[in-house]
């Protein structure tokens, strides 16, 4: 009583664990997860990455950043899970820091001077002035602090793969003194 295409209910696999399982091992799923994935996390991918996702999680543009990464990164090959954590730079509690350095740096750079941020203030300037300077200051802040924490994670990363690769060496010492 089964069609044709769907399988039969004794080749199914059972459970969830086992449902997971044929799921992910199928090519198009590889596929996807590879492409997402970019390939070997070298030290610069991972910082180019990094690189992307602050650049994109500095913007005020919320509710974009994962589309947002996800154009940059896919045809760049670059790793994309790494940069949608690194987008999220821009949690709640972290946000109005970023905007109004944003907005303070967008006044120097339009006026030469920084800005009280108060009611009066605003309602003598208006909204249109604050946006002019949220985005005038988004301009040089995104690519600053996303440089920094490329820099950063560029210079983490080839520490890392170093220590790794100094300790394999000093393990496969050890083993061939043991042997020999």
């Amino acid at each position: 009583m089964t069609s044709p295409r769907e399988p039969s209910p004794s080749s199914a696999p059972r459970g969830v664990r086992a449902r997971a399982r044929a799921f992910f091992q199928q090519e198009k799923v590889k596929a996807v997860y590879h492409r997402l994935r970019g390939g070997e996390l070298t030290p610069w991918r991972a910082a180019a990455s990094v690189f992307v996702g602050v650049l994109v999680g500095t913007t005020p543009l919320y509710g974009l950043h994962f589309i947002l990464v996800m154009a940059l990164c896919v045809p760049l090959r670059l790793d994309t899970a790494v940069a949608y954590v690194a987008s999220n730079v821009s949690l709640p509690i972290f946000a109005p820091f970023i905007n109004v350095a944003e907005v303070q740096l967008g006044a120097w750079l339009r006026t030469g001077a920084f800005i009280h941020l108060d009611r009066e203030d605003f309602e003598a300037r208006g909204p249109v002035d604050y946006a002019l300077e949220l985005f005038l200051g988004t301009l040089l802040f995104s690519p600053a602090s996303a440089a920094a924490a490329g820099l950063v994670t560029y210079a983490g990363t080839l520490l890392a793969r170093r220590r790794r690769l100094a300790r394999e060496r000093l393990l496969d010492g050890s083993s061939d003194r043991a042997a020999g």
